[in-house]
C-alpha cells in the first residue's frame, strides 16, 4: 500500500502542513560536563572498593538456602569489572573507565569483562556489578552511557540512597516544572 507524499501510516499530519518531521527521542545535552567528574572513592584500591560495597544500603540482605549467597556472587562480578578496569591506564577508577571506553556502552563492558561468555546469567551479573559501582559512585558514567543503559534497577537503587524527604521534594519539583504525573512516577517512582 502506498501513501501519498511518502507519508507513513504512523506519522501525524496537521492540516496543510505536510509530513511531520521526526522528533528525536532524547534531547541532546552538552556532554562536556561529564569529562572531569570523579566519584568520592576514585582513588581506593580494588580491595578497598570491594570492602566498601557490603556496607551499602543496596547490599542484598537475603540469603537463599542451597544457593550461592547473592552478596558473594555480586562481589565476584564487581571484582571482575574492577579487574578489567585495572587493565587500562589511568589514575583512578574514573580515568580507567574512560580509558576502557566503557562510557560508550554497556556492551563494551560486557565484552571486556566476559569475552566470549555472553550467557544471559553472566550479562545480568555484570549489570548488577555495574549498578553497584555506579550507585556507590565508584565510577560515574556519562549521560550518553546512561541514556543507552536502560537499567530500571539502577534508577530504583539510586532512589533508595536519597535522604528521607528528598525524593518527595524532587517529585514536587517535577510537578512544578510541568512534568506529567506519569513522567514523575517513571522518573521518581
Amino acid at each position: 500500500m502506498s501513501y501519498a507524499g511518502g507519508r507513513r501510516a504512523n506519522r501525524t499530519r496537521l492540516a496543510g502542513t505536510g509530513t511531520t518531521p521526526p522528533r528525536p527521542l532524547f534531547v541532546e545535552h552538552d556532554l562536556k560536563a561529564d569529562k572531569n567528574r570523579v566519584g568520592p572513592h576514585d582513588q581506593r584500591t580494588r580491595d578497598e572498593v570491594l570492602a566498601l560495597l557490603p556496607a551499602s544500603p543496596l547490599w542484598p540482605r537475603r540469603k537463599y538456602r542451597g544457593c550461592v549467597d547473592p552478596g558473594v556472587r555480586l562481589l565476584g562480578f564487581t571484582g571482575r569489572i574492577l579487574d578489567w578496569l585495572e587493565c587500562h591506564a589511568g589514575d583512578g577508577w574514573q580515568a580507567r573507565w574512560h580509558a576502557a571506553d566503557a562510557d560508550q556502552s554497556k556492551e563494551i563492558v560486557h565484552a571486556g569483562v566476559l569475552g566470549d561468555d555472553q550467557r544471559e546469567s553472566q550479562r545480568n551479573g555484570v549489570i548488577s556489578g555495574m549498578n553497584l559501582l555506579m550507585s556507590n559512585r565508584i565510577v560515574l558514567p556519562g549521560y550518553g552511557f546512561l541514556r543507552g543503559y536502560k537499567a530500571m534497577r539502577l534508577f530504583k537503587n539510586v532512589q533508595q540512597l536519597f535522604p528521607d524527604g528528598k525524593l518527595e521534594q524532587m517529585r514536587r519539583y517535577g510537578a512544578n516544572v510541568g512534568m506529567t504525573a506519569r513522567h514523575i512516577d517513571e522518573a521518581y517512582g
